[in-house]
């Protein structure tokens, strides 16, 4: 049975022969109004107290955070810190940009892998996209993937649209229980971000319990001059560079990792702080 605390109110004292006619209340269980936890429980965390018991309080065992590379994202594009992980959200993915300036945001990268063609066995037609077989005029291209996945796409459906496609897998892909349009192919700019955080990413994925991204060639929505060419390039490589090739779109299957936006960033250009040099570690600084 529970013990309730009386609220109770001198309505009129008759006289000293009588006793006081009392109005008594029962006052809130704490633990029915979520109030179930004690100090030790809510230790380091934000906590209220119940106003009947200060005894019982409430808290969550996890708060929103900024995110910072390497930080898993959840389904609802947010970070989270505190022990326990939030069992209520899914994890999709690993941050491996975040703009260094606010408004903050960035990319995540998928915890799925794959190996694809880059489009199906019939061409789809030009997509009018910037073209170039100069690796270093395509890694400076800061056009987004999500800008060029949907152009191309846009271009082709049923060549460039299909699962069986790079382009079209990201953007059909639902990895995470997220809706359809979420991720995209990322652009060789893009990829280059990944390459440069790519310890903070491995270890990121592990805490996820997702698929390590594999040593090999994945392709990109960059396309190289040609009507059968883009780019491809190995993200967890120390030469991020040189493993950077233009391939056939058609024949040649190469890995594709999808990628998404989180915060305040737009998927278009000139969201980057600057074209960044693969390989040197964090980009941005973290306040």
């Amino acid at each position: 049975m529970k013990k309730y605390l009386l609220l109770c109110t001198a309505l009129t004292i008759l006289s000293s022969a009588h006793a006081a006619d009392l109005n008594c209340v029962a006052l809130p269980d704490c633990a029915d109004l979520g109030f179930s936890m004690s100090e030790s429980d809510c230790a380091g965390q934000f906590s209220l107290k119940c106003p009947f018991d200060n005894t019982k309080l409430f808290c969550k065992k996890y708060i929103t955070k900024s995110c910072a590379v390497g930080d898993i994202l959840y389904n609802d594009k947010k970070c989270y810190e505190g022990v326990p992980d939030p069992a209520d959200k899914t994890p999709i993915g690993v941050v491996f940009y975040r703009r260094s300036t606010v408004p903050f945001g960035g990319y995540a990268v998928n915890l799925v892998n794959t190996s694809l063609q880059w489009a199906t066995t019939t061409y789809g037609g030009d997509t009018g996209l910037t073209k170039s077989n100069d690796y270093s005029v395509v890694v400076a291209d800061t056009q987004s993937g999500a800008t060029k996945t949907s152009t191309i796409i846009t271009t082709n459906a049923t060549v460039y649209g299909s699962t069986s496609a790079a382009p079209g897998f990201c953007n059909q892909s639902t990895a995470g229980g997220v809706a359809t349009g979420t991720w995209f192919l990322p652009s060789m700019y893009e990829l280059s971000l990944l390459n440069a955080n790519r310890t903070a990413v491995a270890t990121g994925i592990t805490n996820a319990g997702g698929t390590a991204i594999t040593n090999g060639r994945h392709w990109t929505s960059s396309e190289a001059n040609g009507t059968e060419s883009a780019w491809a390039a190995n993200p967890v490589s120390s030469t991020f560079s040189t493993s950077a090739q233009s391939g056939g779109k058609y024949a040649s299957k190469q890995y594709v990792r999808c990628i998404t936006t989180w915060g305040n960033i737009t998927a278009i250009g000139g969201d980057f702080d600057a074209v960044v040099t693969p390989g040197n570690g964090i980009v941005g600084t973290l306040p």
